[in-house]
């Protein structure tokens, strides 16, 4: 089914230079195979020095380090950081966006900025293995424990949409860390793109669709998710819209 735009807020981050699109191989409540923390945001690969934009308009509330301030998952874990309160709130909750792992900050706390304001450059400072943005969304508070899944606030490329998945057990649980799996309708043997559902509870699903996965800027046309869970494929059909939210229930069936 279609939920429309829902909160479809945000452009892209990255400026002059930078790559817009997410990485794949880390996405939101990933460990990346079990070789890293659980993801709390999306990262963008971009050479150290790439100019980082506000994504909307909003208040800057942070700007600076976090080794006294813990802001992740520990002192120094997110390096030079800035977070964005957005002047936009969600269910009457304020929202905000965090940059972590910049090289250089070039606002203030007090700050206003806008759309596409410069605020700063990539680097790999904080819990960095190199060069890239980490990108965070944060609902009610500004914290480690708040977050949501960036790539469902984002406004996707022209073209293209978001389809979220919800794959649960038989008793209505989200299964974790499962493969999910999307094929173009007219060629459904051919593995479009694919993710896996959130590892563990630690990060949290979207206050309406209650998703465990996400595929970003998909382009418009029919498809079909898949899951195989115990020996059984289960697959449903999805129609993305150009700037829409695609919501897919995939559910194992009560015997």
């Amino acid at each position: 089914m279609s939920e429309g735009d829902s909160h479809l807020w945000l452009g892209r981050p990255l400026g002059m230079g930078g790559s817009n699109w997410p990485a794949a191989n880390y996405p939101y409540g990933s460990t990346k195979g079990g070789t890293l923390a659980v993801h709390h945001g999306i990262d963008f690969g971009a050479d150290y020095g790439t100019p980082l934009m506000a994504v909307a308009a909003g208040e800057v509330v942070v700007a600076g380090h976090d080794r006294e301030i813990v802001y992740g998952k520990r002192p120094d874990f997110y390096g030079l950081l800035v977070v964005i309160r957005l002047d936009s709130a969600y269910n009457s909750q304020p929202v905000f966006v965090l940059y972590a792992h910049l090289s250089e900050v070039l606002v203030e706390a007090g700050q206003r900025v806008e759309p596409g304001q410069l605020v700063g450059y990539t680097g790999a400072s904080g819990a960095a293995l190199g060069p890239h943005l980490h990108m965070e969304v944060r609902v009610a508070d500004n914290t480690y424990a708040h977050t949501r899944n960036p790539q469902l606030w984002m406004t996707p490329f022209d073209g293209r949409g978001v389809v979220v998945v919800r794959l649960v057990d038989r008793t209505g649980q989200p299964i974790p860390d499962y493969p999910v799996l999307l094929s173009r309708a007219a060629a459904p043997q051919i593995i479009y793109r694919s993710t896996t559902t959130y590892t563990d509870n630690n990060v949290h699903s979207d206050d309406v669709f209650g998703e465990n996965a996400v595929f970003g800027d998909i382009s418009s046309g029919p498809y079909w998710v898949r899951a195989a869970v115990g020996g059984h494929e289960f697959a449903a059909p999805a129609l993305v819209m150009p700037g829409r939210t695609t919501v897919v229930r995939l559910a194992l069936p009560v015997p």
